[in-house]
């Protein structure tokens, strides 16, 4: 019975590696198919799938040729070779584990006080690299119905004009920006229009709150509330975001640092570790 049972076994396992899909080879290595499982499961369909499995075939073809060549035209220190892949082996597996440790411990609440304090810090890390306007602004097409009235409610600071406007924009205009309490990149905001043509842009701001141009297709219009002009100091409100994103990476380091040294000051006290 044992030796049947063995018989079996090796018979089974004979049989499964008999039933092993090739898909190429190079020299006396083959890459078979259920080596693609991980490869092809995300596809959605079977032809992602067939997609995703050809570009691993000759990915896997390429990068097996290139060391079988390089192992044949270099002769390898294989103890530093090895001991660089296990250096990166851990950096990967303490960077997998300081990043659980963080999104796990982060505070990510961020206060006005916060973010004010960090922009007084460090005035002189946020002068402007661009022009920035705070206004109103759209694109239509000439032929758009009441284009006229639309130049009117974009100077107009009553509201009923303002909510005539955005109807406006939303049924007719190719591209628009209402939200003058926000600070946009001027270039951004002209890119592809007339107004890109300007020669001296400072100038432009400084003595146009209103501009409007044209060219065969459209119509153009910008109203500008406010501006600062590059090299002034950004508003805070231009930078909040990127200031919250500094806090966040900076509690980041800090929650990394805080974890070395714990763990370091637990295997002190347990003899964990000695230098000799």
């Amino acid at each position: 019975m044992i030796v049947g049972g063995c018989q079996l076994i090796s018979s089974d396992k004979k049989e499964e590696k008999e039933e092993r899909i090739p898909l190429a080879r190079v020299g006396e290595k083959i890459l078979y198919a259920d080596d693609l499982g991980s490869v092809t499961s995300t596809a959605q369909t079977s032809r992602d799938s067939a997609d995703l499995a050809s570009r691993y075939i000759k990915s896997w073809v390429k990068n097996e040729l290139l060391l079988k060549r390089a192992e044949e035209s270099v002769e390898f220190d294989l103890k530093e070779i090895n001991r660089k892949v296990n250096d990166y082996r851990y950096s990967l597996m303490v960077f997998e584990f300081k990043k659980e440790y963080i999104a796990q411990n982060l505070d990510t609440a961020i206060t006005e006080e916060d973010i004010k304090e960090y922009y007084d810090s460090h005035i002189d890390n946020f002068l402007l690299k661009q022009n920035i306007i705070r206004g109103k602004y759209f694109q239509a097409p000439l032929e758009a119905p009441k284009l006229k009235k639309a130049k009117d409610w974009i100077r107009s600071g009553e509201e009923k004009d303002l909510e005539k406007l955005n109807s406006f924009c939303i049924q007719f205009a190719t591209s628009y920006s209402l939200e003058d309490t926000l600070w946009i990149n001027f270039d951004d905001l002209i890119l592809n229009t007339p107004f890109q043509a300007i020669p001296n842009k400072i100038q432009f701001l400084k003595r146009n709150p209103f501009a409007e141009s044209s060219d065969s297709l459209f119509q153009y219009c910008l109203l500008i509330k406010d501006y600062k002009i590059q090299d002034q100091l950004s508003p805070l409100e231009f930078v909040r975001d990127q200031i919250t994103k500094i806090l966040i990476n900076k509690r980041k380091v800090e929650l990394s640092k805080q974890l070395e040294e714990k763990i370091l000051k637990e295997a002190r006290q347990t003899k964990s570790f000695e230098i000799y």
